[in-house]
């Protein structure tokens, strides 16, 4: 029962493992090309304080970097960028006249 058990938990863990690869390949393609991918950020863009599972990266619609939800509580149409209704940016970009 126990070696039973074990090959469950192989298998389960490399599927897992081969369906969290496309769902970050899909989530990158999906989103605008100004946007940071989510792989190339280890630390909120405006506070510096690295991303993880309390810190969830969120992307500023004005510029695209990767924020924390701290560091991008304003919502403001960001229409250079197609975004009519209003939608999340950084402090950075809540700070500029236009965006």
């Amino acid at each position: 029962a126990r070696k039973v058990g074990e090959v469950i938990r192989n298998v389960l863990g490399v599927a897992a493992s081969a369906i969290e690869f496309p769902l970050g390949l899909i989530k990158d393609t999906a989103r605008p090309a100004y946007w940071t991918p989510d792989h190339e950020l280890s630390a909120c863009a405006v506070c510096e304080l690295p991303f993880g599972p309390r810190k969830p990266i969120h992307h500023c619609r004005g510029c695209g970097l990767g924020v924390c939800n701290d560091c991008s509580m304003a919502r403001r149409p960001v229409a250079s960028r197609g975004w009519e209704s209003p939608v999340r940016i950084c402090d950075k970009c809540d700070k500029r006249a236009e965006l």
